[in-house]
């Protein structure tokens, strides 16, 4: 997280409702996240595309500039039902290619962690 928070913005959206951002600050994920978004913020929440939506506007991207990383199916659906490049962890992402782990990511992005 340390080496893409300083090239990306981050953001994470939960299905948890009023534990989003307790969960974020007990694992020290906060520091690295520029905002935290749970189904209190949104009308729908995963698989609808209302958070990735939300994300997207509060920092400034699109679709076309967005990717999704998610452990679970209504991940990857909520990232299609926004328009979303998705990439998936675990084997239970529904992704067709998914990754072991979140520590695989930036070779997946191809950019050199080191």
């Amino acid at each position: 997280l340390d080496f893409l928070h300083r090239r990306y913005s981050l953001a994470m959206a939960s299905n948890r409702s009023r534990t989003a951002q307790g969960t974020a600050q007990r694992f020290g994920l906060d520091r690295y996240l520029r905002l935290v978004v749970g189904t209190r913020e949104v009308e729908r929440p995963k698989p609808a595309p209302d958070m990735l939506e939300l994300c997207m506007d509060k920092l400034g991207t699109t679709p076309e500039t967005t990717l999704f990383v998610g452990d679970a199916t209504s991940d990857r659906e909520a990232a299609n039902a926004a328009g979303v490049h998705f990439i998936g962890i675990g084997k239970h992402s529904g992704a067709p290619e998914p990754l072991a782990s979140f520590r695989d990511l930036p070779a997946r992005l191809g950019v050199d962690s080191r």
